[in-house]
């Protein structure tokens, strides 16, 4: 894998526990994420 396939999906994996984590974490943050 391409090490910006790795980063991407790093990143992916990290929003993903946050909005599990936070719930009012939405959209709008993901937004500003990218």
């Amino acid at each position: 894998m391409s090490e910006e396939i790795k980063k991407f999906f790093r990143t992916y994996t990290d929003f993903v526990t946050k909005v599990t984590s936070d719930p009012s974490l939405d959209l709008e943050a993901l937004k500003k994420l990218y």
